[in-house]
């Protein structure tokens, strides 16, 4: 019988990634989304589903998407604007070494590939998902 998910919620997921970049000397950015009348909205201007935390230290660039994972062991679904910001990423990510464009959920921090890729040095000790987020093609539907 498979274990047992337990939820981990993205706003938990983020508050963890956020800690970790602090610790090991990233300097990076959040949108939160604020309540409002008509539900939770996110200022922008722009196209909207850019990824959740942008984060830069020394020659590397992170572009992250974060998706948590509900009370019954579902993961994030990601939208279809999201996925047109992170197809767009990855093109770069392709063509800048130091550039990498990652979707995160519970399970990359659960075992350790989230601590791993933020602890590296340089760009060849992070790129731990050239060319390609790292959610399986299963979860994602491409």
């Amino acid at each position: 019988m498979p274990k047992k998910q337990l939820p981990y919620p993205e706003a938990q997921l983020q508050k963890d990634v956020g800690e970790l970049l602090t610790l090991y000397g990233w300097l990076w950015t959040h949108y939160r989304p604020a309540r409002t009348k008509t539900g939770w909205v996110t200022a922008i201007q722009g196209s909207p589903g850019f990824p959740d935390i942008v984060a830069v230290r020394g020659d590397r660039l992170l572009f992250i998407e974060l998706k948590g994972r509900d009370s019954l062991g579902q993961g994030g679904k990601v939208r279809k604007e999201q996925w047109d910001w992170i197809k767009a990423l990855v093109d770069i990510d392709r063509l800048n070494e130091g550039v990498s464009c990652h979707l995160w959920e519970p399970a990359d921090w659960e075992d350790g590939f989230i601590q791993k890729v933020l602890k590296a040095e340089g760009v060849k000790d992070g790129r731990a998902c050239p060319g390609q987020p790292r959610r399986s093609k299963a979860a994602t539907g491409l």
